[in-house]
């Protein structure tokens, strides 16, 4: 009986110690789910002009008298996905007289209209093509050639008439046009022209006068064009 005891005891510590060495290996089988699309995000706001840059530039050149550029066309699509207000600003970057001419030279230096007020149209500032130059722009459908909506076009002088001497073209330079909001996906397109009238006139502070056609031979205007889609 006494040797049944020990036997006994020792197997009761065999089992144990098996059993305690089995915790360290046991597995179980389990299951982890990934909840899917708790994905957070900023919206975004993004510009296509005809699917390229936001800026456009523009030299206008080789005109002449009665001369109309036609309108010039880009086509706006919000590819983001916030709506957002959308502007164009037109900026002068170049006024050049290119290449003097002769008769260019000549015409300058012809006065007009009261002396004291602008007697040529040599001054560094006048004379230039861009201050002849009559601008249009708009806006319309992408399908369209001309805009459904025109939404400023220069008709006659400065008003008032002593409005920083800012005649045609050159009278838009920095000038923002806004179009409003453009929801994700939309599309818009901006038209822009410029024509010359078939006799030029210049301004002399209080009235309109005939100049010298060939005051503009040989210049050229360089504009920037600049689209912005900013958010409401």
């Amino acid at each position: 009986m006494r040797k049944v005891l020990p036997l006994i005891a020792s197997m009761v510590l065999i089992a144990i110690a098996s059993l305690f060495a089995g915790v360290g290996a046991m597995a179980y089988f389990s299951d982890i789910e990934v909840g899917e699309g708790n994905r957070f995000e900023a919206g975004t706001l993004d510009l296509k002009v005809d699917g390229g840059d936001v800026v456009q530039i523009i030299t206008i050149q080789n005109m002449k008298p009665g001369d109309d550029t036609g309108y010039y066309k880009w086509v706006l699509r919000n590819v983001g996905s916030l709506p957002g207000n959308l502007t164009v600003t037109i900026e002068i970057i170049e006024d050049s007289d290119g290449i003097d001419t002769e008769p260019e030279a000549i015409a300058e230096s012809e006065p007009y209209g009261y002396q004291g007020a602008r007697p040529t149209l040599g001054h560094p500032d006048r004379g230039e093509l861009s201050e002849f130059l009559k601008p249009t722009c708009g806006w319309g459908p992408p399908g369209w050639s001309v805009p459904s909506r025109i939404i400023s076009e220069w008709r006659v002088g400065p008003s008032p008439a002593y409005a920083g001497w800012s005649f045609g073209l050159r009278s838009w330079d920095g000038k923002t046009f806004v179009y409003g909001t453009l929801g994700p996906g939309e599309e818009i397109a901006f038209f822009f022209k410029v024509r010359l009238e078939s006799d030029l006139r210049a301004w002399d502070g209080c009235s309109w006068h005939d100049v010298d056609d060939n005051v503009i031979q040989g210049d050229y205007v360089t504009i920037r064009i600049i689209f912005r889609l900013v958010q409401e």
